[in-house]
C-alpha cells in the first residue's frame, strides 16, 4: 500500500504541475476562446484528480478506523 505521505507528496506534485503551466500565456499565443477551452480542461482535470485523492483520504480514513478497532 501507498502511505499517506507518498499520496499527499503525488497531489502536491501534480497541483505544481498543473500551476506551472501558465494558463495565462494561451491568451497571447491562442484565440480567446481557445483560451477558455484549455482552461476549461485543465480545470476538470483537476477536479478529476482533486476527487480521486478525496477517495484515497476516505479510503485510508476507513483503513485507519477498522484497524483501531
Amino acid at each position: 500500500m501507498v502511505s499517506p505521505q507518498k499520496i499527499q507528496e503525488s497531489l502536491k506534485q501534480r497541483v505544481n504541475d498543473l500551476l506551472s503551466g501558465n494558463p495565462l500565456g494561451y491568451a497571447v499565443e491562442d484565440s480567446r476562446q481557445q483560451s477558455v477551452e484549455d482552461i476549461f480542461s485543465l480545470l476538470q482535470r483537476a477536479e478529476e484528480e482533486l476527487k480521486a485523492a478525496q477517495a484515497s483520504v476516505d479510503r485510508l480514513k476507513w483503513e485507519l478506523e477498522k484497524a483501531r478497532s
